[in-house]
């Protein structure tokens, strides 16, 4: 709690210039980390640190108006305020018990407590200073759980549905999402923490204090309703338009009646469902939001046709096995999530969903990822290709009709097909060279002995970034135009005989590149100066591999580097010692005895 605290503090500071003071702080925090015991006699320590650094940042700085700015807005006993008032609580407590009855306490504290104006203060201003765009979007993220992980693909698609992101100019609403999430994280209000081998964020995080602060400020707004067995969260306006259920042991269907219900998200996944679902169209018919994700859900009821206004439904983790023809009534459908369900078949009355933007409707067949097909799409009804706006459809079975159709949707920029033939090559090239906003692409072919035939992907795809190609593959294929901009390439069971390497070495771009049953060669080398800005490298299930060279400079900014199932490789890699970027390796070597 000191780290949030002298965090919250500086947050203000942060407001008018940036996150460098921020950086200077959390490296502060991370030397000056100390027990319990210790930690009441270092905050004296820490705020005068601290303090050297607000006032050596205000004496650097040329410009007196900055100077006059910084000062205004936050004095040094301001600081010391807002760290002593928030562990003026807690400097006494000792056990596990004492700790918990503070927490638990914690929200009414700050809602209530005069002492704590100054923490309040803080980030009223960072909320007060936001555009009302992004109030929502900071809102929205306090329905999570604490220390829920929010993945940045998933905060985009929700906010669409609500409505807070739409298209500018020439700019997609995801685009703009993504702006808006970029937005809350330079202005702390969200924490990152992971990034992909791009340096793009993939999953940010709300400080607990934050969000604690953010529910007194939603509770406050109307914004939204929490719902939780055993905490003063339980109690639900009756006039709550968006509503998320972290914990419930009772029939919740019996026990609210929301008619201006908008969003509802279930989290808990062991709720009991008896009139769970009906609920919905009978009460809540103006929902927009349904995400039911990992809810023991066998059946969809044929009312749900009867939700006019449902623009996002999820689906993804439960046991639905077939949807309800009445589907194809929601017209204002914009994400249909279906991924790991029991789906395999859709109903031809989805093709009638017209504003339909992203589509998950894949199943994992193989968890372990050994064999040669490792998922299954469905079976896509016939006139699939007529949803123009979809940009993800995750994935779907070839068919010779299909590949034939699919040139239709090109607004598709994530794109992942299964049980390709050879003889659908032709086609499938055709189709795919009309989608110039494709970034992601999957293709994996009918069998192990099926080759993908590329050539007709000429002129490459200008937007592609990650490919992933399983099935058989010519040697020269690796030489294609398409290959040229990657920024991942993922290649499996392509029996591939000549070291693959140096024509994946023109890939000046590559940050992930992984080999899976790719390659049926002794020698793996990777030659002085190539790959430049790989960080992600994985060989696994190379059966005939049994020596892996590094040469100088080569990966030289690797961070990862995974092996696996490689039975005839008995050393680690010649000269691994070079790879001085290295933060994890996962190598499994056979000893022959």
């Amino acid at each position: 709690m000191a780290e949030v605290a002298i965090l919250l503090a500086i947050q203000k500071l942060g407001l008018a210039l940036g996150t460098e003071l921020l950086n200077q702080a959390s490296s502060l925090i991370s030397q000056q980390r100390a027990s319990l015991a210790e930690l009441p006699g270092r905050m004296e320590s820490m705020c005068r640190e601290l303090h050297v650094i607000h006032d050596s940042y205000f004496t650097s700085r040329r410009d007196r108006r900055n100077r006059q700015k910084l000062t205004d807005c936050l004095t040094s006993e301001e600081l010391d305020l807002c760290i002593i008032t928030v562990w003026s609580p807690v400097l006494k407590r000792e056990s596990e018990t004492d700790w918990n009855l503070v927490y638990n306490q914690l929200n009414s504290e700050l809602a209530s407590h005069p002492s704590l104006d100054p923490v309040r203060n803080i980030l009223n201003l960072s909320f007060n200073c936001l555009p009302r765009h992004l109030k929502n979007c900071f809102l929205s993220c306090s329905m999570f759980p604490e220390d829920f992980l929010l993945k940045r693909k998933g905060l985009i698609r929700l906010w669409i549905a609500e409505g807070f992101a739409v298209e500018r100019g020439s700019s997609t609403a995801e685009e703009v999402a993504e702006g808006y999430l970029m937005e809350l994280i330079r202005r702390s209000m969200l924490q990152v923490e992971e990034k992909n081998h791009f340096g793009r964020v993939m999953y940010c995080r709300m400080h607990d204090l934050v969000r604690e602060l953010a529910v007194s400020l939603s509770e406050r707004e109307k914004f939204h309703s929490i719902y939780q067995d055993n905490r003063m969260e339980r109690m639900v306006d009756a006039n709550a338009r968006r509503l998320s259920v972290l914990k419930c042991s009772n029939d919740i269907g019996v026990n609210i009646d929301l008619p201006r219900l908008r969003t509802f998200v279930a989290f808990d996944t062991t709720m009991p469902l008896p009139s769970f679902l009906p609920m919905f169209p009978s009460k809540s018919r103006y929902i927009a939001i349904l995400e039911l994700q990992g809810l023991p859900i066998e059946k969809i009821p044929d009312a749900i046709g009867d939700l006019f206004n449902l623009r996002y439904l999820g689906l993804r983790d439960t046991e639905v096995k077939l949807l309800p023809k009445s589907i194809g009534k929601l017209s204002n459908l914009l994400i249909l999530d279906l991924y790991q369900s029991a789906i395999q078949k859709l109903p031809r009355e989805i093709t009638n969903l017209k504003k339909l933007r992203h589509m998950f409707v894949e199943r994992v067949t193989d968890p372990n990822g050994k064999a040669f097909r490792l998922c299954s799409g469905v079976r896509a009804p016939k006139g699939l290709w007529n949803l123009k706006e979809l940009q993800t459809l995750q994935a779907v079975e070839a068919s010779s009709e299909l590949v034939g159709r699919l040139e239709n949707l090109t607004n598709l920029r994530s794109f992942r097909i299964w049980n390709v033939k050879e003889t659908y090559s032709k086609q499938l090239c055709a189709s795919l060279s009309r989608m110039r906003s494709l970034s992601y692409l999957s293709i994996n072919a009918s069998d192990e002995n099926a080759f993908l035939n590329l050539e007709g992907l000429n002129p490459p795809l200008p937007n592609l970034k990650k490919l992933t190609l399983t099935g058989r593959l010519a040697a020269e294929t690796l030489t294609f135009p398409l290959f040229r901009d990657l920024r991942e390439l993922r290649l499996a069971w392509c029996q591939l005989t000549a070291d693959p390497l140096q024509s994946l070495a023109q890939l000046s771009n590559l940050t992930c590149l992984s080999l899976r049953r790719a390659y049926n060669g002794e020698q793996l080398c990777f030659c002085d100066q190539w790959f430049p800005n790989l960080k992600r490298l994985d060989l696994d299930d190379l059966p005939q591999l049994k020596q892996v060279k590094i040469e100088g400079t080569a990966m030289s900014k690797l961070e990862t580097l995974y092996m696996e199932d490689l039975k005839n490789l008995t050393e680690v890699p010649e000269r691994i010692e070079s790879l001085t970027s290295l933060r994890t390796l996962f190598c499994m070597i056979w000893i022959v005895s």
